[in-house]
């Protein structure tokens, strides 16, 4: 008798020990995002997708997909990289283009070393800005692909 409320004991311990593990990680680890209903059709990500992304990245590149404000972004434009708009459009390094929209910035404009300018592309609506690399809550780095049947 006195060995299964051992056994039990140890069990509720080995039980919280990993549900404390489970909360850690997810809390300043890896997040988890399921995409609601919106379409980000521009970044390869649909309806229902299941996202895991990491917190604690800090250094981004072009074309990835970050989590700010709760949202999906994708990068394009990071250190060094210089803004520019020229008729209604605006231009990275004089490449990617997408439509300009009222941004109060001095053009070109040459991105810090803490900064990202993201694009958001929610059902063809660009939302953009440069954003604090600190305000980033993290960079996907899985995506499984739920599909309605």
């Amino acid at each position: 008798m006195l060995t299964n409320k051992k056994n039990i004991i140890f069990l509720i311990i080995k039980i919280v020990i990993i549900s404390l593990i489970i909360f850690l990680f997810n809390k300043y680890v890896f997040g988890i995002y399921i995409v609601k209903s919106i379409d980000y059709k521009s970044i390869n990500i649909n309806p229902h997708d299941f996202l895991i992304y990491y917190k604690l990245e800090n250094d981004y590149q072009n074309n990835d997909i970050v989590f700010y404000n709760n949202t999906i972004y994708r990068v394009v434009g990071t250190n060094g990289q210089v803004i520019n708009n020229k008729g209604n459009r605006i231009y990275i390094d004089n490449d990617i283009s997408f439509e300009s929209v009222e941004y109060n910035y001095e053009y070109p404009y040459t991105i810090k070393e803490n900064e990202l300018f993201l694009i958001n592309n929610i059902n063809d609506s660009k939302n953009f800005g440069l954003i604090d690399k600190n305000n980033i809550s993290g960079k996907l780095v899985f995506r499984l692909q739920i599909r309605d049947f």
